[in-house]
């Protein structure tokens, strides 16, 4: 079908952490493992490393049955430069495990919000 959900039985998860039966710490480990790699991967545009601030990254995204990412947003973009960032950050990822609903895999709507602090 093409109903996208929310919220499913078994969430997607990110990363080796399918593991981890218990399902509070199995979402707190596909976060973190999720945001290690945009740190990892996140090159500051000049623009922002100018003001110095920390950045807030909002992104919204689908999580499709297969495990790839589609429909890319940035919610509420720092300013342009860290916008065309965060996206080209979303289209690196390594695929998601994804969320299953009624045995079924699913499409999955994400929404993940974060600070990361300018490093030179």
């Amino acid at each position: 079908s093409g109903k996208v959900y929310k919220f499913t039985e078994e969430m997607p998860v990110y990363g080796d952490c399918m593991d981890i039966d218990d399902l509070k710490k199995r979402k707190r480990c596909s976060d973190k493992t999720f945001m290690k790699e945009i740190m990892r991967e996140f090159k500051f545009p000049a623009s922002v490393k100018e003001q110095g601030a920390p950045g807030r990254i909002m992104l919204r995204f689908r999580i499709e049955p297969d495990g790839t990412t589609s429909h890319h947003q940035v919610l509420k973009p720092y300013n342009p430069d860290w916008e065309e960032e965060e996206l080209r950050i979303l289209q690196l990822m390594d695929k998601w495990t994804p969320a299953v609903h009624k045995g079924k895999r699913v499409k999955f709507e994400m929404t993940f919000g974060s600070t990361i602090q300018i490093s030179e």
